[in-house]
């Protein structure tokens, strides 16, 4: 399994390896944020709050401040080879979270 955090600069394959990796994962998380910071306005109306309520308590998301809790991780599961032994036990569908 592989990990790559968007936070993290050292994360990344070169771009020797997958050129378009970076430019293809910093974007989706700039996405994500963005749609997350749509969602957070519409529900700071939704309760009768101005429209950044929520959004001023989400500042350092996919920021490098110490304080950012938030993580966009990318996993990658090599394809399972056709000569796996019948007695070996693998691990069934699953998410991420506990």
């Amino acid at each position: 399994m592989l990990c790559f955090d968007e936070t993290e600069e050292f994360s990344f394959p070169s771009d020797q390896s997958v050129p378009d990796f970076k430019p293809a994962f910093t974007g989706l998380a700039k996405s994500c944020d963005e749609l997350t910071r749509r969602i957070l306005k519409s529900l700071s109306i939704a309760l009768g709050k101005d429209p950044d309520f929520l959004g001023d308590m989400y500042t350092t998301a996919f920021s490098k401040d110490k304080t950012n809790y938030t993580t966009l991780r990318s996993l990658y599961y090599p394809p399972i080879k056709d000569d796996v032994a019948p007695e070996v036990v693998r691990l069934g569908q699953h998410t991420g979270l506990a």
